[in-house]
């Protein structure tokens, strides 16, 4: 956007990374004083965008493993490719031998590179696909009373509904940078 105001302009600039904008205006400058205008514009939005290629670069070479740290059912969990993750919960609709994609992801790198959200990272840029591979009651919890000389005892036992999963790929897309 220019603004003409006698001989000062005043220009402010936008730059779209992912789903998130990021404003800048620039403060009113005179015309003999362009090569400021240069100097703002490439100590602040150029190295954003050069951050933003070596990222997608490593993320497309896909030389490295991938680990993510992931919310699911309350929790956080550091995951990899192949890990094994139990969750207390029974994950109604969910049964043995389903796909499941994880969307709420925290943080996600590499040896090259991290992401890490505010507080999650958008779906389409990263995702987890994990598959159900069990079902079942975690060990027993005992839950003993006693009062002595009274004849009171009391035992109790509880078990959680327990699903497992295994986590079968960590996917990452290339970031979109762009300038409007």
């Amino acid at each position: 956007m220019y603004m003409y105001i006698g001989f000062v302009i005043n220009i402010s600039m936008s730059l779209q990374i992912g789903s998130e904008f990021f404003y800048a205006t620039v403060p009113p400058f005179r015309f003999n004083q362009i090569s400021y205008l240069y100097k703002y514009i490439l100590l602040d939005f150029l190295p954003c965008i050069e951050t933003y290629n070596l990222v997608n670069t490593a993320i497309l070479s896909n030389d490295s493993r991938n680990f993510a740290v992931i919310h699911l059912a309350g929790k956080q969990f550091k995951v990899t490719t192949d890990d094994l993750v139990m969750v207390k919960t029974p994950l109604f609709g969910a049964e043995v031998g389903d796909h499941l994609r994880l969307e709420k992801v925290l943080l996600l790198g590499s040896k090259d590179f991290t992401l890490i959200g505010r507080p999650i990272l958008d779906k389409r840029i990263a995702y987890v696909e994990a598959m159900v591979v069990e079902k079942t009651l975690e060990h027993p919890h005992l839950w003993f009373q006693f009062h002595r000389r009274r004849r009171h005892r009391k035992m109790r036992v509880f078990q959680d509904n327990v699903a497992v999963l295994r986590i079968l790929n960590i996917s990452a897309e290339p970031l979109e940078v762009g300038v409007r």
